[in-house]
Protein backbone atom coordinates (compact mmCIF):
# COMPACT_ATOMS: atom_id res chain seq x y z
CA UNK A 1 0.00 0.00 0.00
CA UNK A 2 2.95 2.04 0.45
CA UNK A 3 5.36 1.46 -2.27
CA UNK A 4 9.16 1.70 -1.07
CA UNK A 5 12.36 1.86 -3.50
CA UNK A 6 15.74 0.67 -3.48
CA UNK A 7 18.52 2.30 -4.77
CA UNK A 8 19.17 -0.14 -7.53
CA UNK A 9 16.79 -0.02 -10.33
CA UNK A 10 13.59 1.88 -8.13
CA UNK A 11 12.60 -1.63 -7.41
CA UNK A 12 9.21 -1.60 -5.43
CA UNK A 13 9.64 -3.58 -1.85
CA UNK A 14 7.48 -4.47 0.93
CA UNK A 15 6.77 -2.24 3.66
CA UNK A 16 6.78 -4.65 6.71
CA UNK A 17 5.71 -4.31 10.64
CA UNK A 18 8.23 -4.23 12.87
CA UNK A 19 9.24 -7.51 14.43
CA UNK A 20 8.66 -5.64 18.00
CA UNK A 21 7.25 -2.20 17.75
CA UNK A 22 4.31 -2.58 15.80
CA UNK A 23 2.30 -2.42 18.77
CA UNK A 24 -1.33 -3.19 19.79
CA UNK A 25 -2.80 -0.09 21.34
CA UNK A 26 -0.40 1.67 19.60
CA UNK A 27 -2.19 4.98 18.04
CA UNK A 28 1.34 6.58 16.56
CA UNK A 29 2.41 5.01 13.16
CA UNK A 30 5.40 5.98 11.54
CA UNK A 31 7.50 4.60 8.42
CA UNK A 32 11.49 4.02 8.51
CA UNK A 33 12.70 2.92 5.54
CA UNK A 34 10.53 -0.35 4.52
CA UNK A 35 9.15 -0.99 7.80
CA UNK A 36 6.40 0.12 10.17
CA UNK A 37 6.44 1.35 13.43
CA UNK A 38 2.82 1.67 15.75
CA UNK A 39 3.82 2.68 19.36
CA UNK A 40 1.80 5.61 21.67
CA UNK A 41 1.69 8.87 20.50
CA UNK A 42 1.58 10.17 24.09
CA UNK A 43 5.50 9.36 24.69
CA UNK A 44 6.49 11.80 22.33
CA UNK A 45 4.31 14.87 22.26
CA UNK A 46 4.94 14.82 25.99
CA UNK A 47 8.70 14.71 25.80
CA UNK A 48 9.43 16.38 22.53
CA UNK A 49 8.58 19.87 21.34
CA UNK A 50 10.16 19.01 17.82
CA UNK A 51 7.06 16.29 17.70
CA UNK A 52 4.38 18.45 19.19
CA UNK A 53 4.84 20.52 16.38
CA UNK A 54 5.03 18.65 13.52
CA UNK A 55 1.86 16.25 14.76
CA UNK A 56 -0.55 19.14 15.08
CA UNK A 57 0.25 20.40 12.15
CA UNK A 58 -2.68 20.49 9.33
CA UNK A 59 -3.22 18.22 6.62
CA UNK A 60 -4.25 18.82 3.07
CA UNK A 61 -8.20 18.52 2.85
CA UNK A 62 -8.98 14.95 2.57
CA UNK A 63 -5.83 13.85 3.81
CA UNK A 64 -5.66 11.75 7.09
CA UNK A 65 -4.06 13.33 10.30
CA UNK A 66 -0.62 12.76 10.10
CA UNK A 67 1.06 9.92 12.49
CA UNK A 68 -2.36 7.46 11.15
CA UNK A 69 -2.46 4.10 9.49
CA UNK A 70 -3.23 5.81 6.49
CA UNK A 71 -0.87 8.95 6.61
CA UNK A 72 2.50 7.16 8.58
CA UNK A 73 5.37 9.65 9.92
CA UNK A 74 7.94 9.24 7.79
CA UNK A 75 11.43 9.34 9.45
CA UNK A 76 13.84 10.35 6.76
CA UNK A 77 17.64 9.51 6.94
CA UNK A 78 17.04 7.46 10.29
CA UNK A 79 17.80 3.49 10.11
CA UNK A 80 15.12 1.00 12.01
CA UNK A 81 17.82 -0.16 14.45
CA UNK A 82 18.69 3.06 15.80
CA UNK A 83 15.02 4.04 15.92
CA UNK A 84 14.43 0.89 17.93
CA UNK A 85 16.98 1.60 20.18
CA UNK A 86 15.58 5.19 20.80
CA UNK A 87 12.17 3.56 21.28
CA UNK A 88 13.87 0.86 23.37
CA UNK A 89 14.33 3.78 25.89
CA UNK A 90 10.83 3.81 26.68
CA UNK A 91 9.34 0.62 26.40
CA UNK A 92 11.96 -1.20 29.10
CA UNK A 93 10.77 -4.49 30.63
CA UNK A 94 13.17 -3.99 33.72
CA UNK A 95 13.52 -0.38 35.56
CA UNK A 96 16.83 1.59 36.46
CA UNK A 97 18.37 -1.45 34.29
CA UNK A 98 20.30 -0.12 31.17
CA UNK A 99 22.62 -2.87 29.36
CA UNK A 100 23.84 -1.16 26.26
CA UNK A 101 26.86 -0.26 24.18
CA UNK A 102 28.56 3.19 23.50
CA UNK A 103 27.31 2.80 20.16
CA UNK A 104 24.06 1.92 21.37
CA UNK A 105 23.54 5.17 23.51
CA UNK A 106 25.68 7.33 20.71
CA UNK A 107 23.03 6.15 18.14
CA UNK A 108 19.98 7.10 20.87
CA UNK A 109 21.90 10.43 21.67
CA UNK A 110 21.85 11.34 18.21
CA UNK A 111 18.23 11.17 17.51
CA UNK A 112 17.42 13.01 21.30
CA UNK A 113 19.22 16.19 20.21
CA UNK A 114 18.03 16.08 16.49
CA UNK A 115 14.14 15.48 18.24
CA UNK A 116 14.30 17.70 21.09
CA UNK A 117 13.94 15.08 23.78
CA UNK A 118 15.68 16.49 26.60
CA UNK A 119 15.42 14.22 29.15
CA UNK A 120 16.61 11.77 27.40
CA UNK A 121 19.72 13.49 26.44
CA UNK A 122 19.71 13.36 30.42
CA UNK A 123 19.86 9.96 30.78
CA UNK A 124 22.04 9.02 27.89
CA UNK A 125 24.62 11.75 29.63
CA UNK A 126 24.25 9.43 32.84
CA UNK A 127 24.55 6.43 30.92
CA UNK A 128 28.07 7.09 29.14
CA UNK A 129 29.45 8.24 32.37
CA UNK A 130 29.95 5.12 33.32
CA UNK A 131 32.10 4.28 30.61
CA UNK A 132 36.02 5.13 30.36
CA UNK A 133 35.66 7.05 27.30
CA UNK A 134 38.63 7.77 25.66
CA UNK A 135 38.99 11.57 26.37
CA UNK A 136 39.06 13.11 22.96
CA UNK A 137 36.17 11.02 21.83
CA UNK A 138 34.10 11.83 24.88
CA UNK A 139 35.22 15.80 24.60
CA UNK A 140 33.90 15.60 20.85
CA UNK A 141 30.30 13.50 21.50
CA UNK A 142 29.39 15.75 24.13
CA UNK A 143 30.18 18.46 22.64
CA UNK A 144 28.59 17.91 19.54
CA UNK A 145 25.45 17.25 21.05
CA UNK A 146 25.40 19.79 23.82
CA UNK A 147 25.79 17.63 26.78
CA UNK A 148 26.56 19.31 30.30
CA UNK A 149 30.28 20.60 29.95
CA UNK A 150 30.91 20.05 33.20
CA UNK A 151 31.07 16.51 32.60
CA UNK A 152 34.34 17.07 30.64
CA UNK A 153 36.44 18.52 32.93
CA UNK A 154 38.08 15.35 33.71
CA UNK A 155 38.85 14.88 30.22
CA UNK A 156 39.93 18.02 29.63
CA UNK A 157 42.55 17.35 32.91
CA UNK A 158 43.39 14.39 31.20
CA UNK A 159 44.95 15.44 27.79
CA UNK A 160 46.25 18.45 30.70
CA UNK A 161 48.20 16.57 32.68
CA UNK A 162 50.02 13.97 29.99
CA UNK A 163 53.00 14.66 28.41
CA UNK A 164 52.09 15.05 24.79
CA UNK A 165 50.51 17.82 23.35
CA UNK A 166 47.72 17.55 21.41
CA UNK A 167 48.34 16.07 17.67
CA UNK A 168 47.07 17.10 14.49
CA UNK A 169 44.86 14.46 14.28
CA UNK A 170 43.08 14.95 17.64
CA UNK A 171 43.20 18.64 16.62
CA UNK A 172 41.12 18.04 13.82
CA UNK A 173 38.45 16.13 16.26
CA UNK A 174 38.65 18.67 18.62
CA UNK A 175 38.22 21.60 16.31
CA UNK A 176 40.84 24.21 16.50
CA UNK A 177 38.77 26.35 19.20
CA UNK A 178 38.99 23.31 22.10
CA UNK A 179 42.43 22.43 21.02
CA UNK A 180 43.81 26.01 21.61
CA UNK A 181 41.85 25.97 24.70
CA UNK A 182 43.78 22.89 25.51
CA UNK A 183 47.21 24.28 25.01
CA UNK A 184 46.06 27.88 26.52
CA UNK A 185 45.44 25.48 29.97
CA UNK A 186 47.99 23.58 29.79
CA UNK A 187 50.47 26.52 29.34
CA UNK A 188 48.89 27.49 32.42
CA UNK A 189 49.76 24.49 34.14
CA UNK A 190 53.22 24.39 33.36
CA UNK A 191 53.54 27.89 34.44
CA UNK A 192 52.66 27.66 37.68
CA UNK A 193 54.63 27.11 40.78
CA UNK A 194 54.14 23.21 39.65
CA UNK A 195 57.24 21.39 37.96
CA UNK A 196 54.82 19.84 35.69
CA UNK A 197 50.75 19.59 35.28
CA UNK A 198 51.09 16.21 36.99
CA UNK A 199 51.62 17.85 40.16
CA UNK A 200 49.07 20.15 39.98
CA UNK A 201 46.47 19.42 43.07
CA UNK A 202 43.45 18.42 41.50
CA UNK A 203 41.74 21.08 42.54
CA UNK A 204 43.75 23.89 41.21
CA UNK A 205 43.69 21.93 37.60
CA UNK A 206 40.07 22.08 37.86
CA UNK A 207 39.91 25.71 38.87
CA UNK A 208 42.27 26.78 35.44
CA UNK A 209 40.02 24.19 33.19
CA UNK A 210 36.71 26.13 34.57
CA UNK A 211 37.87 29.59 34.07
CA UNK A 212 39.97 28.43 30.83
CA UNK A 213 37.17 26.96 29.52
CA UNK A 214 34.38 29.67 30.85
CA UNK A 215 32.52 26.39 32.90
CA UNK A 216 30.30 27.99 35.71
CA UNK A 217 30.08 25.78 38.69
CA UNK A 218 26.78 26.13 40.31
CA UNK A 219 26.65 26.05 44.31
CA UNK A 220 26.83 22.68 45.64
CA UNK A 221 27.51 21.17 42.22
CA UNK A 222 29.58 17.66 42.57
CA UNK A 223 29.86 17.67 38.73
CA UNK A 224 33.78 18.26 38.57
CA UNK A 225 36.03 16.69 41.02
CA UNK A 226 39.54 15.46 39.14
CA UNK A 227 40.53 11.91 40.56
CA UNK A 228 43.63 10.89 39.33
CA UNK A 229 43.71 7.30 37.31
CA UNK A 230 39.97 7.97 36.65
CA UNK A 231 38.05 9.64 34.18
CA UNK A 232 39.31 8.18 31.19
CA UNK A 233 40.67 4.64 30.04
CA UNK A 234 41.35 2.87 27.21
CA UNK A 235 38.69 3.27 24.63
CA UNK A 236 39.33 3.87 21.30
CA UNK A 237 36.21 3.58 19.38
CA UNK A 238 32.70 3.48 19.16
CA UNK A 239 32.46 -0.31 18.56
CA UNK A 240 35.23 -2.86 18.49
CA UNK A 241 35.98 -6.05 16.66
CA UNK A 242 35.27 -7.87 19.97
CA UNK A 243 32.20 -6.45 21.65
CA UNK A 244 29.28 -8.36 21.12
CA UNK A 245 26.73 -8.06 18.58
CA UNK A 246 23.83 -5.68 20.09
CA UNK A 247 21.51 -8.17 21.15
CA UNK A 248 17.11 -8.25 20.39
CA UNK A 249 15.83 -4.99 22.41
CA UNK A 250 12.62 -6.28 24.09
CA UNK A 251 9.62 -4.11 24.42
CA UNK A 252 7.70 -3.40 27.68
CA UNK A 253 5.16 -4.62 29.54
CA UNK A 254 4.44 -1.95 31.80
CA UNK A 255 2.76 0.93 30.10
CA UNK A 256 1.55 2.55 33.35
CA UNK A 257 2.62 5.90 32.21
CA UNK A 258 -0.49 5.56 29.94
CA UNK A 259 -2.51 4.72 32.79
CA UNK A 260 -2.39 7.49 34.58
CA UNK A 261 0.78 6.94 36.81
CA UNK A 262 2.91 9.83 37.36
CA UNK A 263 6.16 7.44 37.18
CA UNK A 264 9.11 8.15 34.69
CA UNK A 265 9.10 6.20 31.66
CA UNK A 266 12.52 6.29 31.80
CA UNK A 267 13.11 4.18 34.69
CA UNK A 268 15.84 1.51 32.90
CA UNK A 269 15.77 -1.58 30.54
CA UNK A 270 18.39 -4.29 29.85
CA UNK A 271 19.10 -5.64 26.41
CA UNK A 272 17.85 -9.44 27.42
CA UNK A 273 19.95 -12.36 26.04
CA UNK A 274 16.75 -14.97 26.99
CA UNK A 275 14.37 -16.43 24.50
CA UNK A 276 10.92 -14.88 23.04
CA UNK A 277 7.73 -14.53 24.89
CA UNK A 278 4.56 -13.43 24.55
CA UNK A 279 1.55 -11.98 26.55
CA UNK A 280 -0.06 -8.80 26.78
CA UNK A 281 -0.02 -5.15 29.01
CA UNK A 282 -2.49 -4.38 31.71
CA UNK A 283 -4.10 -2.21 28.38
CA UNK A 284 -4.07 -4.77 25.97
CA UNK A 285 -0.80 -3.89 24.38
CA UNK A 286 1.32 -6.58 22.68
CA UNK A 287 4.54 -7.62 24.98
CA UNK A 288 6.69 -8.64 22.02
CA UNK A 289 9.87 -10.66 23.82
CA UNK A 290 12.30 -9.81 20.32
CA UNK A 291 13.61 -6.36 19.42
CA UNK A 292 15.09 -4.78 16.27
CA UNK A 293 18.92 -6.50 15.26
CA UNK A 294 21.64 -3.46 15.05
CA UNK A 295 24.86 -3.63 13.70
CA UNK A 296 23.83 -4.01 10.51
CA UNK A 297 21.94 -7.57 11.00
CA UNK A 298 19.18 -8.14 8.78
CA UNK A 299 15.59 -8.04 10.00
CA UNK A 300 13.95 -9.45 7.01
CA UNK A 301 13.20 -12.65 8.58
CA UNK A 302 11.23 -11.79 11.17
CA UNK A 303 8.87 -8.94 9.59
CA UNK A 304 5.67 -9.41 8.78
CA UNK A 305 3.96 -7.97 5.35
CA UNK A 306 1.99 -5.10 6.02
CA UNK A 307 -1.20 -4.65 3.76
CA UNK A 308 -4.06 -3.68 5.31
Amino acid sequence: MYPNSSSEGMTPVKIKNHPVYYLTGGDLHFQVKNYRFRVHRYFFERESAWFRERLASPTSAGQSPKGSVDNPFILDDVHPDDFSRFLWVFYNPQYSIYDASVEDWTAILKLAFDWRFQEVKKLVSRELEKFALEPVFKIELYQAYELDRRLLIPAFAQLCMRPEPIGIKEGRQLGMETALLIASARERARSSRASTPADFADSELSTVIKDVFGIVEPAGSALSPVDKGTGCGSFTGVKSKSQDPVTPITASASMSALNGSSGSVLGGSSFPNGSTTNGSTANGSTVLGSGAPSGGQSMEHSGNDWSS
